[in-house]
């Protein structure tokens, strides 16, 4: 069910630290930028599918570093930006089907254990 949120406030997750979870699929979002989730330091699961988003800036998931999951499926990005997974260490499955990415070519930390890119 589309929600119809277009874009993120920058303050609109501020005091959610201990939020391990978040959904914002089926929306309208365009763009994620470097200071949408900086206060979310505990989240694991962050679910971006089913939204128009175009552009992920490369520090935008630099302060999650307890990511376990990120599902950014079916929506318009073009490529992934090399630095986006770097400190991703504990991530175990990143999805990003449907877009319209030609080439993969990013870093993931060597001690990652991603069990599955799809």
């Amino acid at each position: 069910q589309l929600n119809n949120i277009n874009f993120i406030e920058l303050d609109s997750f501020r005091g959610l630290s201990k939020l391990e979870c978040l959904s914002l699929q089926a929306n309208m979002i365009k763009i994620i930028k470097n200071e949408y989730f900086v206060d979310l330091v505990s989240l694991k699961i962050l679910d971006l599918k089913l939204n128009q988003i175009e552009f992920i800036e490369a520090s935008s998931f630099f302060k999650l570093e307890n990511l376990t999951m990120i599902n950014i499926e079916n929506n318009k990005l073009l490529k992934i930006e090399q630095n986006l997974l770097r400190q991703q260490s504990k991530l175990k499955e990143f999805s990003l089907t449907n877009n319209f990415i030609a080439n993969l070519d990013f870093y993931y930390p060597e001690s990652s254990f991603i069990e599955k890119i799809k």
